[in-house]
């Protein structure tokens, strides 16, 4: 395929999901919209990715298939990297393990058509988890205002947006990239920031199939996770001055969600230390029934 065609570029960024991947790289080769490079970045895998990529390469010699291999450095650092080498106008990351539909490519070239304003397209997805139950996902109602949106999606946990879901312009995510400092929830600074300044599109259309892990970051606790993101959320250089006032806010949803995690982990002294936190800058969301009675219970259990 001649460069000049590309107009999608698919980032895969790869570790260690080598079973998954011949069956993420043939739902994008099914797509009926043809103008697409596929990037490859493995991140360092200890399997037989390599082998795997290779052999897929080998298979379809008519294909634009790049792949490049770097030491570990992140999902972040695999995404931006591969967002660096790509030729199209627009980029779509697929992690190793998703799925594009049928005519995702297609649907999106149509929106394209039609919004050329729009700096990112947010699609409908399904779930899968590891019993193969399929559920559909779809973002919350956008307001066309960027505050309200930022809000609703910073401030109200609407984390329905993932990207596997979701189309950048590619002029525009150079603008912001993945934040690299961090390993998990990194996707929230970059969708702050495009909520927050970009023109958005959502469509109704099914785009992607997103498999979840029973062994997910969802009660892993990293160290500082809750600053390292309000500082990446709230950079002065890629937030507007009339959003950093819910900086607080935010801080404080953050410790309440690794006091969440330490609770589910049965780490619960340290668990009422990121609850101390939270109620510190925001007593409202920290009295919240939610939080409120698995403090009470890690005080009587610690």
């Amino acid at each position: 395929m001649n460069d000049k065609t590309v107009l999608f570029s698919i980032v895969i960024p790869a570790y260690n999901y080598a079973h998954f991947l011949p069956e993420t790289v043939e739902s994008i080769l099914q797509q009926t919209y043809s103008h697409y490079e596929i990037i490859i970045v493995n991140d360092g895998s200890t399997d037989n990715t390599d082998e795997v990529v290779h052999e897929l390469i080998s298979q379809h010699p008519n294909k634009t298939i790049k792949y490049l291999v770097q030491e570990n450095a992140g999902l972040s650092a695999t995404r931006n990297n591969g967002a660096n080498i790509a030729r199209g106008d627009y980029l779509f990351f697929l992690d190793s393990d998703d799925k594009l539909l049928p005519d995702a490519l297609d649907s999106l070239h149509k929106t394209i058509r039609q919004h050329p304003e729009a700096g990112f397209i947010i699609g409908r997805y399904y779930s899968v988890d590891n019993a193969g139950k399929r559920k559909a996902r779809c973002l919350w109602n956008l307001t066309g205002s960027k505050v309200e949106d930022f809000k609703t999606y910073a401030l109200d946990n609407k984390k329905s947006m993932l990207s596997s879901c979701v189309l950048h312009k590619k002029d525009v995510f150079l603008k912001y990239y993945f934040h690299e400092h961090l390993r998990q929830s990194e996707d929230e600074p970059l969708f702050s920031h495009l909520l927050a300044n970009e023109n958005v599109v959502k469509i109704d259309e099914y785009v992607s199939e997103i498999r979840k892990h029973e062994n997910s970051h969802r009660t892993k606790v990293y160290p500082d996770l809750a600053e390292m993101l309000t500082d990446a959320v709230f950079d002065s250089d890629k937030l507007p001055a009339n959003l950093m006032g819910y900086k607080s806010r935010f801080r404080a949803l953050k410790h309440l969600e690794e006091f969440r995690s330490l609770f589910l982990n049965g780490s619960y002294t340290e668990a009422l230390e990121e609850y101390k936190t939270g109620f510190k800058f925001d007593k409202k969301a920290a009295l919240k029934p939610n939080y409120f009675r698995k403090a009470v219970k890690a005080w009587v259990k610690q």
